[in-house]
């Protein structure tokens, strides 16, 4: 995964750290919960550029 979650102790918050981009800031959280989510949300937004994981289609019901 391209982005990381790390404690700020400084400032008592949760970041959200790019990783392929020299460890730049994304984002800053007050609980880990919403970290996570920020993170996956930008997750998906490269993965839908990158075709070698594309999601499959759910199945149908």
């Amino acid at each position: 995964m391209r982005y990381t979650i790390r404690y700020d102790t400084d400032n008592q918050k949760w970041t959200v750290i790019d990783t392929a981009l020299a460890d730049q800031k994304v984002g800053v959280h007050q609980t880990a919960q919403a970290a996570v989510y920020h993170a996956f949300a930008e997750q998906d937004l490269w993965r839908r550029h990158d075709p070698a994981t594309e999601r499959p289609a759910p199945p149908m019901a």
